[in-house]
């Protein structure tokens, strides 16, 4: 019976020391501000990647990029701020309309992680783009969260686009609300979480149609 006693708290206490060991094992962790780019040819985007050790890891973190549309050159420079690093999305003249999804991976100290950037080109030769602001959001569920779609003419485009919203997360519902013109056009999105909606993040794919033209753009969604 003693030995029994005594067993139970032994086993309690290697089980707290391997959390423990666990907890501060070294690691680090990767996060890009912001994680939803939009331009368009001829232009340049930038993201900062952020390194962020813990439990004491000290060493030299490789970053690389992966899923580069054609037409765009990315190039990782180091970023004023320690432990932070700078992609830079250089467009061509040339490249065309796109949606892609960059994989930012880093490696180091025998730990490898990877984030998630979405970045969308707009081409001119669809005479208009599309961007929704905020593109980023986070809404509870039960509730509705909005976001402005703006149109951006880039040549005589008159036309009024018409909008919609695709790849909702189960239990996100979309609905756009009047469109109002003058320089270009806007609608608000609004997406509603219903109280049943899976925590968790997506990206949601706006598109604007006119006449035969599309353009799309990206929001990235978080049910908490």
């Amino acid at each position: 019976m003693k030995l029994r006693i005594w067993l139970v708290p032994l086993v309690a206490l290697v089980m707290v020391l391997e959390a423990v060991a666990l907890v501060a094992s070294p690691n680090f962790s990767l996060w890009a501000t912001p994680s939803v780019v939009g331009t368009g040819p001829g232009e340049v985007a930038t993201t900062t990647i952020t390194v962020a050790p813990s439990g004491g890891f000290n060493a030299e973190v490789a970053l690389s990029v992966s899923g580069v549309p054609a037409g765009v050159t990315a190039a990782l420079v180091p970023g004023v701020v320690a432990g932070t690093t700078v992609l830079w999305l250089t467009v061509s003249n040339a490249a065309r309309s796109a949606n892609a999804t960059l994989t930012v991976s880093g490696a180091g100290g025998g730990v490898t992680h990877a984030l998630e950037i979405h970045l969308t080109v707009s081409g001119f030769v669809s005479d208009f783009w599309i961007f929704a602001s905020p593109a980023r959001l986070s809404v509870a569920r039960g509730s509705s969260v909005t976001s402005t779609v703006f149109t951006t003419p880039l040549t005589r485009f008159k036309d009024l686009p018409m909008f919609t919203a695709s790849r909702l997360p189960a239990g996100v519902a979309a609905s756009f609300g009047p469109t109002a013109t003058g320089l270009g056009s806007r609608a608000v999105l609004t997406l509603t979480a219903a109280s049943t909606a899976p925590a968790g993040s997506t990206s949601i794919l706006v598109t604007g149609y006119a006449a035969s033209l599309r353009v799309t753009t990206r929001i990235s969604l978080t049910v908490t």
